[in-house]
C-alpha cells in the first residue's frame, strides 16, 4: 500500500528507453516507500517507452525528450515544480529498500555540507526483480554510516535542487551517456561534498535490453573517458588504467573466449573506432550516434 506521507519538496526523475515493462515495475516499486516523493517525472523519447497506464497515474508526469540520458535528465530538471528542494535520479531498472527516501533525506538533513549523495548498492547486476526484493528483505543491515566519495552512482543519486540548477548533465555525452554520473559528480564537488549513505539500500538489476549496441557502448568506453580527461574531470591514471586498459582487456579476452553474455566483439570494434578518432586528434563523444 502507498504511504500516506508525501514529501512535497522531493522529486524523483527516471529516464527510460525501449523497456516499458521494466520501467513500470520500477515505478510500482516506489509506491512501497515509507515516504512518497511529491512528484515523479518519467522522461522518455517516444510515447511507447512508457506504459499507457503511466501517462495517467497520479503523482507521475511523463515527458518527451530527445533520446539520450543526459538530455532526458536535463529536460526533466526543467520540468520540476518550483517547490522542489531534493531531486533523486533513478535508473529504470532499480529496486529500493522501502526506507530509501527516508534514509537519504535524514542523511542530507544532518549533513548540510553534502550536495550530492547516493545509497549503498547491495547488488549491481545479475539479479531479477524478485531476487532483488528478497535481497533487500534478508540482508543484515550494517548499521548507520557514510563515506565521502568522488563519484556518485548514477542509478541512484540525490542532489540538492539549488545545485542541480547550476550543474546540468553534459549533453555531448549521447545515448546511454557512459560516465555522465562521474562528470556530474565532479562538477557538483565544486559546490560541496559527495557522500554514500549506507542506510539507503538499493539493488540495481542492470537489465541489458534496450540500451545501446555493443559497438556504440564500446565506442563510449574509450571516447567518453577521453572527453572527460580533456575537460579536466579525469586523471591520466583513471583514463589509462581504470577505463582504457580495463575495456580493451575485457573485450579482447571476451572475444577470444567467445563470451556470449555481452557483445564483446561489438564492443571491441567500438573501442577501435574510438581509438582511430583519438589518434587523429578528434574528441567527439557525439560520434556514437553515427554507429
Amino acid at each position: 500500500m502507498p504511504s500516506d506521507i508525501i514529501i512535497a519538496d522531493h522529486a524523483v526523475i527516471i529516464c527510460s528507453a525501449n523497456r516499458p515493462d521494466v520501467l513500470a515495475d520500477t515505478v510500482a516499486g516506489l509506491r512501497r516507500q515509507t515516504v512518497q516523493p511529491g512528484e515523479i517525472i518519467v522522461s522518455v523519447s517516444k510515447r511507447e517507452d512508457a506504459p499507457q497506464d503511466l501517462w495517467h497515474e497520479r503523482g507521475v508526469r511523463v515527458i518527451l525528450a530527445r533520446r539520450g540520458s543526459s538530455v532526458q535528465r536535463n529536460c526533466a530538471l526543467d520540468a520540476l515544480s518550483p517547490g522542489i528542494r531534493l531531486v533523486t535520479f533513478l535508473d529504470d531498472d532499480i529496486e529500493l529498500d522501502p526506507t530509501y527516501f527516508h534514509e537519504i533525506r535524514e542523511f542530507l538533513g544532518a549533513h548540510p555540507e553534502v550536495v550530492l549523495a547516493d545509497g549503498r548498492l547491495i547488488r549491481d547486476g545479475g539479479v531479477t526483480r524478485p531476487e532483488a526484493l528478497r535481497l533487500l528483505d534478508t540482508e543484515v543491515e550494517p548499521g548507520e554510516g557514510f563515506a565521502y566519495t568522488l563519484n556518485a552512482i548514477g542509478c541512484n543519486m540525490t542532489v540538492r535542487r539549488r545545485i542541480a540548477d547550476l550543474v546540468r548533465f553534459d549533453e555531448r555525452l549521447r545515448l546511454y551517456a557512459w560516465l555522465e554520473d562521474a562528470d556530474f559528480t565532479r562538477r557538483c564537488l565544486a559546490h560541496g561534498r559527495c557522500a554514500r549513505c549506507s542506510a539507503a539500500r538499493a539493488v540495481h538489476l542492470a537489465v541489458r535490453v534496450g540500451r545501446v549496441s555493443g559497438k556504440q557502448f564500446g565506442f563510449a568506453q574509450i571516447m567518453n573517458p577521453y572527453y572527460l580527461k580533456n575537460k579536466g574531470q579525469m586523471s591520466f591514471i583513471g583514463l589509462f588504467g581504470r577505463h582504457w586498459g580495463h575495456a580493451i582487456a575485457a573485450n579482447l579476452w571476451g572475444t577470444l573466449a567467445r563470451d556470449r553474455s555481452v557483445d564483446r566483439l561489438g564492443r571491441l570494434k567500438g573501442n577501435l573506432i574510438a581509438f582511430s578518432l583519438v589518434a587523429r586528434g578528434r574528441c567527439e563523444p557525439e560520434y556514437v550516434e553515427r554507429l
